[in-house]
């Protein structure tokens, strides 16, 4: 994700070494349940969970 947002510059590439030497960078992604994109009421319940 970190070089995705490098390549729109929205993050330089010193801040993508930064936030990629932090140990614990305190972002996650729960990646179990998938929802197909045209699926509205599946987004709908994944966003309030």
């Amino acid at each position: 994700m970190f070089y995705v947002l490098q390549e729109e510059e929205v993050l330089s590439a010193e801040q993508t070494r930064l936030l990629l030497s932090w140990r614990y960078s305190g972002f996650s992604a729960h990646t179990s349940v998938k929802v197909p994109p045209r699926d509205s009421d599946g987004l709908d319940q994944q966003r309030h969970w």
